[in-house]
Parts: structure tokens; sequence; C-alpha cells
């Protein structure tokens, strides 16, 4: 380090130096060129032909370099000084007699500097200034111009400052009041949306349709009845937010539960909302899948369940056989299947059904359900259907799930259990009270009555 500030230290002597010599030699050429001047000076009768040309002096003083510098390399004249007749642009240098010419007086035609005898310069203070020697008109800023408007007065110029100043700072208050309004009308807009725009589908959907206790509670029994024991791995295909996942987890410290769903968004509500509710332990114990559910994959599983009717979605035989094989293999060797299936007179045609759901939490209020038939196709089975919710504001959750399924028959359903290898398969229909309506209790049976709309269970033992 200490070499290198040596070196930048003899740099920057030698450009001293180096700055110093061209000064000085600057100094002697303007010396030597002002010498020869005044040994060769004669007068020059018509100074006004050329500017530059050097009118005769009578007595010619040392130049001052001084002045040079500021003034345009001006010589110094003794004779007394006579009134320029004309500048045609203000801020531009009289020439004087005997003086050196201005190199720069030339760049704009028509700037002479005509004098009538010597006179003794006085070197200006900046460049640009009119000289004191000499009495000189008010130079016009172009040739040919009409004289300048006089400036306003002062106080002219502080009344227009100060009407400019209001007249801003009232635009500003004005801008300032639009935005606030804009933003008193967004947050008005906010506190005004709907219910509908608020609510969050899935927990409308859990309310309304499902029954994770109840449906578990059915599952062991019949597991019960047919094993001789409780189970203890559930898997759900078609698992959604995978509700009863997490409750059949939550119900017993040996259960173990498998969840497959092809949907991302819905697993990660899952996450966030039913799995996140459990303590670390109860969490570890269930296994969330992103899958196909004909790829199979997990734990095998002690009973296996295909809730709300997702099977519809193979509209084919071939489609939900290989769906069942898959779930056949994932089963334990005494594992159980059981799933749902709907029908009745209405389930074939356009219709709309509208029921009142409370709301657990009594943080929505209660709403209406709204299951709508929008098609049925009784040459493939297919059907169209849309669930609705219409909140306690008044306001309408329209299509908030839509399925497009094939509405499989009980025969169609029991054969292919068959055909992929189960041993039995019951049919659990839904008891009725005294008006038909559903009681939630179901019963094992071989043949019933067709009703309006009915549910049923199937269970299918290996």
């Amino acid at each position: 380090m200490a070499k290198a500030n040596d070196k930048d230290d003899t740099v920057a002597k030698t450009t001293s130096k180096k700055g110093a010599s061209k000064k000085s030699s600057a100094g002697m050429t303007a010396k030597k060129k002002a010498a020869a001047k005044s040994k060769t000076a004669k007068p020059e009768p018509k100074a006004k032909k050329k500017v530059g040309k050097k009118p005769a002096a009578a007595a010619e003083p040392k130049p001052e370099p001084k002045a040079k510098k500021k003034a345009g390399k001006k010589a110094a004249v003794a004779a007394e000084p006579k009134p320029e007749p004309k500048a045609k642009k203000a801020g531009k240098k009289a020439a004087v007699a005997e003086a050196k010419p201005e190199p720069k007086a030339k760049k704009k035609a028509g700037k002479k500097a005509a004098v009538a005898a010597e006179a003794k310069p006085e070197p200006k203070k900046k460049a640009g200034k009119k000289p004191a020697a000499a009495a000189e008109p008010k130079a016009k800023k172009k040739a040919g111009k009409p004289k300048a408007e006089p400036k306003p007065s002062k106080k002219t110029a502080n009344k227009k400052t100060a009407n400019k100043k209001t007249a801003n700072k009232k635009t500003a208050n004005k801008k300032t009041a639009n935005k606030k309004t804009a933003r008193k009308a967004k947050a008005g807009k906010a506190a005004k949306s709907t219910l509908a725009e608020r609510v969050d589908k899935h927990l409308l959907y859990q309310y309304s349709v499902q029954s994770p206790e109840a449906d578990i509670e059915f599952f062991v029994d019949r597991y019960h009845e047919l094993r001789g024991k409780d189970p203890v791995v559930l898997r759900e295909d078609f698992c959604g937010t995978s509700l009863i996942s997490t409750t059949w987890a939550a119900l017993g410290d040996d259960r173990r539960a498998v969840g497959v769903d092809l949907d991302t968004a819905t697993l990660e509500w899952a996450r966030k909302h039913n799995l996140g509710k459990l303590d670390p332990e109860a969490r570890a114990r269930i296994d969330l899948r992103q899958a196909n559910v004909l790829d199979g994959g997990g734990e095998r599983s002690d009973v296996t369940c295909a809730m709300n009717f997702s099977y519809g979605v193979f509209k084919t035989r071939a489609e939900l056989r290989r769906y069942l094989e898959v779930a056949f293999e994932q089963l334990a060797d005494d594992g159980v299947f059981v799933t749902e299936l709907y029908g009745g007179t209405e389930a074939i045609v356009q219709v709309t059904d509208e029921r009142e759901v409370e709301d657990p939490t009594e943080t929505i209020g209660d709403f209406t359900y709204v299951w709508e038939q929008a098609s049925y196709n009784p040459i493939t089975h297919e059907t169209l259907c849309h669930i609705h919710f219409v909140l306690p504001d008044g306001s309408k959750l329209e299509r908030a799930f839509t399925y497009d399924w094939r509405l499989w028959s009980i025969p169609e359903l029991r054969e292919l259990l068959y055909e992929v290898g189960f041993s039995s398969v019951r049919v659990y229909w839904e008891a009725t009270d005294e008006d038909g309506d559903g009681t939630g209790e179901y019963y094992a049976t071989e043949k019933e009555d067709n009703q309006e709309s009915w549910l049923v269970y199937i269970i299918a033992a290996k």
C-alpha cells in the first residue's frame, strides 16, 4: 500500500509541473504577441471594415494579463473614450482603440465594435457585462425585434404567484378529496359484500351433506357383524375435504386412515381446515394422497368407502369394474367395501329439492341447501346435477358444486361387485317414518317398494 501511495504522489507532482509549464508558456506567448504588435502597429484609417482590426493609437501601454483572462484579451489605450454608436446584442463587449481583436466577435454577423478615439480599457468582472467606460444605449435583445415589455412589478408578480399557489392548493385538495371519496366508496362496497361472496363453500357442503360420525358408526357396526372385531384402517376414496378420514383418526388412538383424491386445492383445504384441527399424533396417522383411485397405493385397509356417489364419474361398465377391482385389491383379506346409491321416481326427472340446514357454528346462520337435477338422459343414464346455497342475507351461491355422473342401478352395482371377487353384497335400505321421511336408520333387505326418492348403503365383503 505504501508503494501505491508513493506512486500516486509522484504522478501528482509530475502533473502539477506540467500544468505550471503550460500556464507559463501561454503567458510568454501572449507577451511576445503583444510586443510584436506594439512595434509594427500603424494607424488604421478605417477601423470598422473588419472586426478585430486595431485602430491607430498614440501610445500603447503594456497589456494586463488579468484583463485578458476575464475581458477577452483587451489592450489598454490612453485616449479619451468615444461612445459606441450601436451594440446589436446585450452582453457583447465594446471594441476599443488599440485593443487586441476579439476572436469571438466574428461568430455572429453584424457585431462590430466601432470607436472614434482611444480609451483606457477597464477590465470587466464578468464576461457579457457592458464596459463602464463608455455611455452606451440600451442594447436590444434581438435586432429588428420590438422593445421588450417591461417586467411586472414585484407586487404584481407576488400576487400572481399567490393566486397560482392558491389554485394549485385547491386542485390538490380536490384531488385528495376525490381519492378519499373513492377509498370510502371502495370500503363501502367491501362492507356491503354478500355472504355468498364471503362464505366457504366447503364448509356449507360439510354441514349440508356429510355426517361422518353416523357413517363411521355404521361402518364399524357392519364390520363387527361380519368379522367379529373392530376395524383399524380406513381408506376413503374420492376423499375431497377428508372429513371422514379426519373424524376416523380422531375417534381412536390406534386408528389410521388413507385419503385419496385428485384435486390439489381441495386436499390443501382439507389439510388446513380438517387435519389442522387434530393434534400432531392423530394427524400423523392420516395419509393424504393426491392420486387417481384407479392407481391404488397406500396401506391396505379394513374398510374402504366411496361416499356421496362419487364413483358415478365412471360412465361405462368397464371403467366402474376397473375401479371395483382396485378397491378389492386394496382391502385386507377380511376387508369390507362400503358405498352409497340413490334412486327413485324423481331421480330420473328434472327436479329441484330444498331443505333448511342449521349452522352448527352459528357463524353463518341457518341456510338453505338446494339440490338440482338439471338433466337426465334415459338412454345413457347420464345425469347433470348442481348444488346451490341460499344464505341468511338472501344472497345465493349458484352452482357451488356440479356433478356429471352416470346414475347406476342397484342390480348393476351388485353384479359388478360379485364379478370382481366379493363373496357377499348386501343392500341396506333406509327406514321411514309415518310421513314417509327417512329416519337415518338402515336395515338389510332384498325387496322394497319403489319411492319418489330413496338412499341405500351397499356392503360388499371379501
